[in-house]
């Protein structure tokens, strides 16, 4: 019977093997490099940021129900903002695109250098009621797809009108949204006394769809409008 004869390793040069090595080496912090530049391509982003600008007026006292609008504000390298959309709006003239057409922002950077970004604003105008669902309410409609660049309402509260509250108010307050959808801070960025609570409140029941960059979520800021009007 004739015996079968064992594999045996064939024996690379030292030379090969150093080279293999360093080729896999070599490939291995490119491909490390590569990873680290996609995820740049999103953390070196810091969002646009509301430096100054016109607080919105109340609709006439004549206004039934309440109002709501969503608009998308494109803010140029320098921060003015250059163009207003109107994503969605309950039907009739806008009361929000007049006042923030002149805003002025902290204009969004990347990689350290400003660049041009869009800007989410969503307001509510309650009506004249102390409840909400006493005066029918107009369904905002849609004129425009909203921007994957803004952070988009899925979750909307509105405010309470506040039991001690003896007159009208339109309160501003600036939200991050985290990459997650949810509101990770928020503050009033006008004066509004005796609505603060109410205002900071309901800003804090909201969520969003995350804004995105360069396909990756992002943090970034938006602005919700609360107009409060006195019960008759």
């Amino acid at each position: 019977m004739t015996g079968g004869h064992a594999p045996t390793a064939t024996a690379l040069p030292l030379g090969l093997v150093m080279k293999s090595q360093f080729a896999l080496g070599v490939f291995a912090v490119l491909m490390g490099a590569s990873i680290l530049a996609q995820a740049g391509d999103a953390s070196d982003f810091r969002p646009a940021r509301r430096l100054s600008g016109t607080t919105p007026a109340l609709p006439s006292i004549n206004t039934i129900g309440s109002i709501e609008e969503r608009l998308v504000l494109a803010v140029g390298p320098t921060g003015h903002v250059k163009v207003v959309a109107a994503a969605e709006a309950t039907p009739g003239p806008s009361l929000v695109s007049p006042a923030v057409a002149d805003w002025q922002f902290q204009p969004a950077t990347e990689s350290g250098a400003a660049v041009a970004s869009r800007v989410l604003v969503a307001a509510i105008v309650r009506a004249p009621e102390f409840y909400d669902d006493t005066i029918p309410t107009t369904v905002p409609m849609d004129f425009t797809e909203p921007s994957s660049e803004i952070p988009f309402p899925t979750t909307i509260t509105a405010p309470v009108y506040p039991p001690r509250a003896v007159t009208d108010a339109v309160a501003i307050v600036e939200v991050l949204v985290d990459p997650d959808g949810r509101v990770g801070a928020a503050r009033l960025v006008n004066r509004a006394d005796g609505f603060e609570s109410a205002a900071l409140s309901a800003a804090r029941a909201w969520s969003f769809q995350p804004a995105q960059r360069n396909g990756r979520p992002v943090s970034a800021y938006a602005y919700l409008v609360f107009g409060f009007r006195r019960p008759v």
